[in-house]
């Protein structure tokens, strides 16, 4: 259990990482083609070029996760590849595709320097990809939480769309972007106390500002998706989110709440 619990998590960070930094790489890309300020440009490049190299250590963990499930769980993942069957299989289609789109985004980015309209929109593919990849594990996860009754004999859409899928993925979507933001900002801070140069130190301080305010901007909103995914659960069965919140694991929840709150006087101080 400690073992799945590592890599699985492991797994999720790089993932949050490469699918909420792009959300924030063209978006910067975008203003920097509206306000022609260059910083935008570089900014969403070096940042893009982090996502490039990300994505293979998220593969990587990703191959180790399903590895340990299968070997250590036989039973459960069995019964999750029969009936989700279509979703792995529309899951695995979709991975190969959103990789196919990020390489072509990551290696045009100088080619089509001069179409920046079809850049920005082979950017907007790769973000709706990786969305919908997500919603689909999703749906296997919160599966887990809240099965619908009579899982055997349930559809592959009851399945999937269970009591806790919207919540879990409004929770995520906003958790990713705050992460992207928050990793930019610690590449950035690295580069400032690396970097040499007093221009290149002045980029990279603007970009640890910008990252911050991204990330301190979606962990706002957060808490609001937090308690929206905690109704869904509640609403499924009180019994779960007692054990939960105020029984064998609420240390759990006391310590996310003393880090949720270091989050904020971090990024206020940063």
């Amino acid at each position: 259990r400690i073992v799945i619990w590592v890599v699985a998590q492991l797994h999720l960070l790089f993932a949050a990482f490469v699918l909420g930094a792009p959300i924030f790489i063209v978006v910067c890309e975008y203003l920097g083609v509206r306000t022609r300020d260059q910083r935008y440009e570089r900014l969403a490049k070096e940042t893009m070029k982090i996502v490039a190299i990300s994505y293979s250590l998220t593969a990587l963990f990703g191959a180790a996760m399903t590895f340990v499930l299968v070997g250590r769980y036989q039973e459960l993942s069995n019964f999750l590849f029969r009936r989700f069957y279509p979703v792995f299989g529309l899951y695995a289609t979709l991975l190969l595709v959103e990789s196919a789109i990020m390489y072509v985004y990551w290696y045009t980015w100088d080619t089509l320097s001069q179409r920046k309209k079809v850049h920005i929109g082979i950017g907007i593919a790769l973000n709706v990809v990786g969305t919908i990849v997500m919603f689909l594990m999703n749906g296997v996860g919160s599966f887990m939480l809240t099965p619908p009754p009579s899982p055997e004999s349930a559809s592959v859409w009851q399945l999937v769309n269970n009591a806790t899928w919207s919540g879990l993925n409004l929770h995520r979507f906003i958790a990713n972007i705050s992460f992207g933001g928050f990793m930019v900002a610690l590449f950035a801070a690295f580069m400032y106390l690396t970097s040499r140069g007093e221009e290149d130190r002045a980029f990279y301080d603007w970009m640890g500002y910008i990252g911050n305010f991204i990330g301190a901007a979606a962990l706002i909103a957060l808490p609001v998706a937090g308690y929206i995914y905690t109704k869904e659960i509640f609403a499924y069965n009180a019994t779960i989110s007692t054990l939960l919140m105020a029984d064998k694991l609420a240390w759990f929840f006391v310590i996310q709440g003393i880090l949720v709150g270091l989050l904020f006087m971090g990024a206020t101080y940063y």
